[in-house]
């Protein structure tokens, strides 16, 4: 029925046309297609239409994707359902609403550019502050080829440089671990996207290394034995970083060794020497520190002058006693 009356209706105007001339049955219709922007990124796929400038009562637009259109003189329409690919837009100004009598028509082409896909890989996902990861991007292209990259690396740090493969070193000083990383491409037609990889990172705390001695008898460098052969203890006053302490290593100077979070050693020779501790822990982080220890050999000993006389004796004692410095005095009496 609808049909027949298009028809119908689509006769009577041609009739009229004839009988009475184009010009004085009807006015001519002007059709003017206007875009803000002919393309769109496919995230956002709206294109802003307007007729400014035609001449009629009746609009029909046709958005090239098979969609019913609009009679709004300017449409604002979204390629959501098309989606990337190029479309012929048709804007008819009639006489009729149906678009059939009297048109003017005018086309334009609009482009949804497709979107690139950021991906990327990293050659570690832990490990023990400072801790380098080297990223590499894996993004596809979509309608044009990508020439930026932006990156975030969790703990404050960034990389807008536009390189598409950076190394990042996360600092001791980093926030706490796991950090999540983010990478936005952007490609020529000015398309991006973004990829998060959530808690990616783990950047665990080393420990401190540190240990005390007994005895510890002062000075400089400390002194820990009077004398070659006597048991010097060494214990560990290590500060964990984010898991237990599980080794321990000593390096006594003097070609001993030993193992644990105490250890003993004698020294059979006086002398300074050079302790080292390396510590592990669990992640497998490490430290290490050195400090520097004396093994005195301390001898007492003492000379008497003129030990005999008359009278009131003045007798003069000479301390003889002996370090590993050297003598440390004289005394009267």
């Amino acid at each position: 029925m609808n049909s027949l009356r298009k028809i119908l209706f689509v006769s009577l105007w041609t009739v009229l046309a004839a009988l009475l001339g184009t010009t004085q049955a009807v006015g001519q219709n002007v059709a003017q297609l206007g875009v803000i922007s002919a393309s769109a990124c496919a995230d956002l796929p709206i294109i802003n239409f307007n007729s400014t400038g035609s001449v009629g009562a009746n609009f029909c637009w046709d958005f090239g994707d098979g969609s019913t259109g609009s009679t709004l003189p300017n449409p604002t329409y979204s390629y959501n359902v098309g989606g990337p690919g190029t479309y012929t837009v048709t804007l008819k100004v009639c006489d009729d609403p149906d678009c059939l009598v009297n048109c003017d028509t005018k086309d334009t082409i609009i482009t949804i550019f497709a979107l690139p896909v950021a991906s990327f890989t990293q050659t570690a996902t832990e490990g023990c502050a400072p801790f380098e990861v080297c990223f590499t991007d894996n993004s596809t292209t979509g309608d044009a080829p990508i020439n930026q990259w932006n990156w975030t690396f969790g703990d404050g740090g960034f990389d807008n440089s536009g390189t598409p493969s950076p190394c990042y070193t996360y600092p001791p000083t980093s926030n706490s671990s796991p950090y999540s990383v983010s990478l936005q491409v952007l490609d020529t037609n000015g398309c991006s996207d973004t990829v998060v990889m959530s808690n990616l990172i783990t950047n665990w705390a080393i420990p401190a290394a540190d240990f005390t001695i007994s005895p510890n008898l002062g000075g400089n460098p400390v002194i820990v034995a009077c004398h070659p052969g006597d048991l010097v203890t060494f214990s560990d006053a290590s500060i964990p970083g984010d898991t237990t302490i599980a080794s321990w290593e000593w390096d006594f100077g003097d070609s001993n060794t030993g193992t644990g979070s105490t250890a003993t050693n004698t020294y059979t020779a006086s002398g300074t020497y050079n302790v080292d501790l390396y510590i592990m822990d669990e992640n497998g982080c490490k430290d290490t520190i050195t400090k520097t220890i004396r093994i005195d050999d301390f001898q007492a000993g003492f000379t008497a002058i003129t030990l005999e006389g008359c009278g009131n004796l003045i007798a003069t004692f000479l301390d003889t006693t002996s370090t590993f410095q050297g003598k440390i005095g004289r005394a009267h009496v």
